[in-house]
C-alpha cells in the first residue's frame, strides 16, 4: 500500500484538537515564573537598587520644579516606595499596551484556515485585530461624549469625531474580514462576541496613553496629534506580532521597550519630566490639580508676604472671621515638615493672568478639604433632552 494521503491544507484532522490559547495557564505560568524570581531574589541587593533608582526619579522629579527639599531623610525613606510605585505602574502600563493581543489570543479568534491567515496577514497585520482596535476605542469615545453631552459639559464633540471615525472604519474592516470565515450562524455568533471580548481589551491601551500623555490641564494640539501617532504605532505593534509568541514573552518585551516610549514621547512634547512627574502624583507627594488648604493664619501671612506690590489672589482668603486662613493651590512637594505649594497670581482681574507663586508652608496645620457634589444635584440644573427628563 501506498503512504496515505495528507489532509488538504486548512482542513483539520479527525481527533485532533485544534492548538488553542488557554489564557487561564498562561496566566498560571507568568505566575509560577514570577513566584521562582521572588523565591531566588536577593532582597538586601534588591532593596537597595530600588532605593537607588527611587532616588534618582525623585531627584529628577525635583530637578523639574527646582526644589530640594531640605529633609533628605523623607527623601531617602520614601526612595523605595516611590521605585516600587514606579515598578509596578511600568509593569501595569506594559500589560495595558498589549491587552489587545492578550485579549485576541484568548478570544480563539485566531483559530483560522491557513488559506484565511495568508489573506488575513496583509503586509504583516492581522486586519481583525486591527479592526477591534479600532472598534473598542472608537467606542468607548462615544460613550464619554455622551455621558459629556448628558451632563450638559463641554467639549463632547472633541470626544465625537474621532469616536465616529474610528468606530466606523473598525465596523467597516471587522464586516470586511468576517466575510472571508465560512461558518454557521451560531459560529458568527460566537465570532461576534469574540470580537466584542476583543474589543473591550483594545480599549486599555488607548485609555493608558490618554492618561500618561495628555496633560490635566492646557491640552495644546500637539499632545493630542503625539497621542493618536503612539496609539496607531500600539495598534501596528499588536496587530503584527505573530500569534506564536507566548504571553509572558510579550509581557517581558513590553515591560522592558516601555522605559524608551515613557522618556522619548515626553521629551519630544518638551516635557521630558513627565514620567517622574506621574511617578510623584502616584505616590501622593504632588497633587495632580489645584486642591483647596486650610491653613493656619500664620501660614496665611506667610503666603500674602511672597506677594510683590499690588499683586492679589483670589485663591488666598486670610480674613474668614477664624484661627483658619484658605488657599487654593497646587502642592508640588509634601516630603518633610516643609511643602512647596503653588499659587496663581491675579493681575488686571483676571485670576491667575500674572503667572504663579511658588513658596515653602510648614507643613504642620495644614489640612485638605474635598467638597463632594451629590450628581442628582449637579445635574439638577441640565437638561439636554428636548422631551425632558424623567
Amino acid at each position: 500500500m501506498g503512504e496515505e494521503s495528507k489532509p488538504a491544507t486548512g482542513a483539520e484532522v479527525p481527533g485532533e484538537q485544534p492548538n488553542k490559547v488557554d489564557l487561564r495557564a498562561e496566566v498560571l505560568d507568568i505566575s509560577n515564573r514570577v513566584y521562582r524570581l521572588l523565591k531566588d531574589a536577593p532582597w538586601v541587593g534588591l532593596g537597595a537598587v530600588l532605593t537607588a533608582m527611587g532616588a534618582a526619579i525623585l531627584y529628577f522629579y525635583f530637578q523639574s520644579i527646582d526644589y530640594v527639599p531640605p529633609d533628605l531623610t523623607s527623601v531617602i525613606a520614601a526612595s523605595a516606595a516611590v521605585a516600587a510605585l514606579a515598578f509596578a505602574f511600568m509593569l501595569l502600563m506594559a500589560l495595558f499596551l498589549i491587552a489587545p493581543r492578550l485579549g485576541f489570543q484568548s478570544s480563539r479568534l485566531s483559530e483560522a484556515t491557513k488559506a484565511t491567515e495568508s489573506a488575513r496577514r496583509l503586509w504583516g497585520l492581522d486586519w481583525l485585530l486591527v479592526a477591534c482596535q479600532l472598534i473598542g476605542p472608537g467606542g468607548f469615545l462615544l460613550f464619554v461624549a455622551f455621558r459629556m453631552w448628558s451632563d450638559c459639559k463641554v467639549g463632547w464633540m472633541y470626544a465625537v469625531t474621532p469616536g465616529v471615525v474610528f468606530f466606523l472604519f473598525g465596523l467597516v474592516g471587522w464586516i470586511r474580514e468576517e466575510r472571508k470565515e465560512r461558518c454557521s450562524f451560531t459560529q458568527r455568533v460566537k465570532r461576534f462576541g469574540r470580537s466584542l471580548w476583543v474589543a473591550f481589551w483594545s480599549v486599555f491601551p488607548f485609555i493608558a496613553l490618554f492618561w500618561f500623555l495628555i496633560p490635566q490641564e492646557s491640552v495644546q494640539w500637539l499632545d493630542l496629534i503625539m497621542l493618536l501617532l503612539v496609539w496607531l504605532c500600539m495598534v501596528y505593534v499588536n496587530a503584527g506580532l505573530t500569534r506564536e509568541l507566548p504571553v509572558w514573552v510579550l509581557a517581558f518585551v513590553g515591560f522592558m521597550l516601555l522605559p524608551a516610549l515613557l522618556i522619548s514621547v515626553p521629551t519630544f512634547l518638551g516635557r521630558p519630566s513627565l514620567f517622574p512627574t506621574r511617578v510623584a502624583e502616584l505616590s501622593g507627594i504632588r497633587d495632580q490639580i489645584p486642591s483647596e488648604l486650610r491653613i493656619p493664619k500664620s501660614t496665611c501671612s506667610l503666603i500674602q508676604s511672597g506677594f510683590e506690590a499690588g499683586q492679589t489672589s483670589a485663591d488666598l482668603i486670610c480674613d474668614t472671621g477664624s484661627e483658619w486662613g484658605s488657599v487654593k493651590a497646587q502642592v508640588l512637594s509634601n516630603l518633610g515638615d516643609r511643602w512647596l505649594i503653588e499659587v496663581f497670581v491675579d493681575a488686571g482681574g483676571k485670576p491667575g493672568g500674572g503667572g504663579s507663586l511658588r513658596i515653602t508652608i510648614p507643613g504642620e496645620g495644614v489640612q485638605t478639604v474635598r467638597r463632594m457634589v451629590p450628581k442628582a444635584e449637579s445635574s439638577a440644573s441640565c437638561n439636554p433632552w428636548p422631551w425632558g427628563k424623567s
